[in-house]
């Protein structure tokens, strides 16, 4: 994927809008290139780990056991989740429907643009009347290469073809096939054909490799808690449960909880991911309440506690 750059901003025109007015298809471009650069470095780093991450798995999943694996430092730590990739499928990492960000068919170019500004997404689901007929996808770069170069959109000749997988279906096996079809994206259906959701080769990369952030994410202390003032801070969800209990000065944590941060306990007290704004008890006296996520994890988190406990 080509790194954007200024000779992909649309030429001046003989219909150019006149001085102190900006041409609409200009503001639209301008706006694309600023998203689209946003997620360059970020989409570039998951293709390179996809290589890495994708040969090993060709080489290590065929088996669960405790086969020696020779790796190298970064291919080890890779490794560590490859057990658990196995043990995996669909419906234990998909995307749900209700945070699909998509269009219709007969959606504008205008529109399209718009959908892809705000939400900040490389890929937007097309569907022909209703969500559960998928008929493929629009990304990103093609839709600016239109708006920089002026060409005619053509919503069916901009979308790409995914592939359609069951909740059943075991990760490695969805990797293969993503590869085998040369796609990134797979639509989740249930036993009646209905969308219940999405899986990006993104998603599988990081069951592997572990979540990637970039610069342009929010949390960059993930062990720092913001103080707003006495009973109430904002801390990352990756912030640790063992830092926080130091912070207010008490224990909650159980010996057999599995959870390491704040964000894990949230979500293994909820049983999935919690919607922003859900406020939820750690204890009778601290109380969290979601304040971003993304589909797939929380990221920041208000704690509101007794100041005097």
């Amino acid at each position: 994927m080509p790194k954007p750059s200024e000779k992909f901003m649309p030429k001046p025109s003989d219909n150019e809008a006149p001085s102190g007015e900006e041409d609409p298809s200009r503001a639209i471009a301008r706006s694309l290139k600023s998203t689209f650069k946003s997620f360059y470095e970020k989409v570039k780093s998951k293709i390179k780990l996809k290589s890495q991450a994708t040969h090993i798995a060709k080489n290590s999943l065929a088996t669960t056991t405790g086969k020696h694996i020779a790796t190298t430092l970064s291919e080890g730590q890779i490794a560590g989740n490859i057990k658990g990739f196995t043990e995996k499928v669909v419906e234990d990492i998909l995307i749900p429907r209700s945070d699909i960000i998509s269009a219709s068919t007969d959606v504008t170019l205008q529109e399209l643009s718009k959908i892809v500004i705000e939400h900040t997404h490389t890929r937007t689901l097309i569907y022909e009347k209703e969500l559960d007929n998928i008929v493929g996808f629009v990304h990103i770069k093609d839709l600016f290469e239109v708006i920089a170069n002026s060409r005619e959109f053509n919503l069916k000749s901009l979308t790409r073809k995914h592939i359609i997988a069951p909740c059943s279906l075991q990760l490695a096996d969805l990797l293969a096939q993503m590869q085998k079809k040369r796609t990134h994206i797979a639509v989740v259906v249930d036993e009646y054909g209905g969308t219940d959701g999405i899986v990006t080769i993104e998603d599988l990369i990081e069951e592997l490799v572990g979540e990637i952030d970039d610069e342009h994410d929010t949390d960059h202390n993930e062990n720092s808690f913001e103080l707003i003032k006495p009973g109430l801070l904002v801390t990352s969800a990756r912030a640790e449960v063992s830092e926080l209990e130091r912070f207010l000065g008490v224990k909650f944590k159980k010996s057999d909880d599995e959870f390491i941060t704040i964000g894990g306990l949230l979500m293994a007290k909820s049983g999935h991911v919690p919607a922003k704004g859900v406020v939820m008890n750690i204890t009778d006296n601290i109380i969290a309440e979601v304040l971003e996520r993304t589909p797939r994890t929380i990221k920041k988190i208000k704690i509101t506690y007794d100041k005097d406990q």
